[in-house]
């Protein structure tokens, strides 16, 4: 007796092979999604593509990125977007925090020549849209008040959180420092979770989500998060031995749009965990925040010299 077989199931083994042949036969970086779908926006302006990575860092154009900041959300309430999360303690507000550790960078990295640019404003006390001081405001309200292009800071693309206004603020910063044509651009936050959690993490991203990116732009980024792992705890240990910091890790994750929308070599610096009284306490003090940033100089001198390690 012949078996027939029913024509469901030859539509549905249509389906699955077509399925699997998508994965197999189209290149990964073209099954992502596309910059500009999803959310309502403006659209982005075309980028040139960034030189060739500079050796020293005289010269060398950084962009430093605060993370979070005061900002509005889809329903028109204006907060900070770190203020006590997962029902942990906070010993410091992140909004805050990392801008303080900003400034300090920037100071010295300045003094070692490099062209510091922020996608926040670092310094001016004055009211904002907000009525909070601009220098507590999101990168996303600091670019539209200085007249930056709307499609950096208002950018069409997709929210993977379901709130279009916090993925244009992610967005604006690589956005930012793509239209700088800056060589690095460094992210700079605290990191939250368990109270008994302590220390240092660099994330980076193998890829970016732009399909104009250079396709070495992965091996740059690991080696940035490798050399700011070494050097970052290295000189906190030497000039706060008291805090007894640990190592750090790197940890490698494509889900961060800080990371992702960027053209140049980029790195999210988890500097210490705010849910951590000694880590808290330390991202207020000024003689940490001068080891991290010494830190970062020898990790940035180092890259430079040897860009893919």
């Amino acid at each position: 007796m012949t078996t027939r077989v029913k024509p469901g199931w030859i539509v549905l083994l249509l389906i699955v092979i077509g399925i699997l042949a998508w994965f197999v036969l189209v290149p990964k970086r073209f099954r992502e999604p596309a910059l500009e779908v999803g959310c309502t926006g403006t659209p982005t302006p075309n980028f040139a593509l960034p030189r060739a990575t500079p050796q020293t860092l005289a010269g060398t154009r950084i962009m430093l990125n605060p993370g979070h900041g005061f900002t509005l959300t889809e329903e028109n309430n204006w907060g900070f977007q770190r203020p006590k999360p997962n029902g942990y303690s906070v010993f410091v507000l992140e909004d805050d925090s990392n801008i303080r550790m900003a400034r300090t960078v920037k100071r010295i990295l300045q003094a070692a020549g490099a062209v510091v640019l922020t996608t926040r404003e670092l310094e001016a006390t004055k009211s904002g849209a907000s009525g909070e001081p601009v220098w507590r405001e999101a990168s996303k309200h600091h670019l539209s008040r200085i007249g930056v292009n709307k499609g950096i800071w208002n950018s069409r693309g997709y929210s993977l959180r379901g709130d279009c206004r916090l993925a244009q603020d992610i967005r604006a910063r690589p956005l930012y420092a793509n239209l700088e044509q800056t060589d690095l651009l460094l992210s700079l936050h605290s990191n939250a979770g368990n109270p008994l959690a302590r220390g240092t993490q660099v994330f980076y991203g193998e890829r970016s989500f732009l399909r104009v990116a250079p396709r070495t732009l992965g091996a740059k980024n690991a080696c940035l998060a490798k050399n700011l792992a070494i050097a970052v705890p290295k000189q906190i240990r030497l000039e706060r031995p008291d805090l007894r910091w640990g190592d750090a890790s790197t940890n490698q994750s494509n889900q961060y749009g800080e990371n992702g929308f960027a053209l140049m070599p980029s790195v999210i610096l988890e500097v210490g965990f705010h849910t951590n009284f000694i880590d808290g306490k330390a991202l207020q003090d000024e003689t940490f925040r001068v080891a991290v940033a010494k830190g970062i100089r020898v990790a940035l001198e180092l890259f430079l010299q040897n860009p893919t390690c």
